[in-house]
C-alpha cells in the first residue's frame, strides 16, 4: 500500500466554482419554478400543462434537494481541508520553514495524520492531537513504504 500525501499548495487551493455553479442551478431552478406557478396560476381553467407542472415542480425539487446535499457536504470538505492548512502553517511557524515545504497524508485533521517534509521519507512527523484538538505534539516516525505519491 502506496502512502498518499497532499502538498500545502493542493490543501490551500479552493474550488469555488463548483459552488457557484450550484447556486446557479439552484436558482434557475427556483425561477422555472416560479415561472411555471404562475403560468399555471393564469390560467387556471387550461388544465393542459397542469400535469407537466407537477412533473417540473418535483424535478426542480429533486435536483435542488441534491445540490443542497452536495453543497453541505462540499462545505464541510472545505472546514476540514482548512484545518489541515491551520495545522501546517502553524507546524511551518514551529519549525521555522515555509508551509510550501509540507504535506499531510489527510484532508481532515487527526490524531496520527502523518507530515512530511520536502517530500523525504525520513523527514515524517506522526501528529498527536491533545483532547480538546486545540494543540499538537509531533513525533518523528518512519514510513514502512518510503515510497509516496502526492496528489497535484
Amino acid at each position: 500500500m502506496q502512502n498518499t500525501f497532499y502538498p500545502y499548495q493542493t490543501l490551500s487551493r479552493q474550488s469555488g466554482w463548483s459552488s457557484d455553479l450550484r447556486y446557479s442551478i439552484m436558482i434557475v431552478g427556483a425561477a422555472v419554478i416560479a415561472i411555471y406557478v404562475i403560468y399555471h396560476l393564469r390560467h387556471r381553467d387550461v388544465t393542459k400543462y397542469r400535469d407537466l407542472l407537477v412533473i417540473v415542480v418535483l424535478v426542480e425539487l429533486l435536483t435542488i434537494g441534491l445540490q443542497v446535499r452536495d453543497l453541505e457536504n462540499a462545505q464541510s470538505r472545505n472546514t476540514n481541508t482548512k484545518a489541515v492548512v491551520t495545522l501546517l502553517n502553524s507546524i511551518a511557524k514551529t519549525k521555522h520553514m515555509t508551509p510550501k515545504r509540507l504535506a499531510a497524508n489527510a484532508t481532515s485533521v487527526y490524531s496520527g495524520m502523518l507530515v512530511q517534509v520536502d517530500r523525504q521519507a525520513t523527514k515524517t512527523y506522526a501528529v498527536i492531537l491533545d483532547t480538546d484538538g486545540q494543540s499538537y505534539q509531533l513525533k518523528a516516525t518512519h514510513l514502512i513504504q518510503a515510497k509516496s505519491t502526492y496528489v497535484q
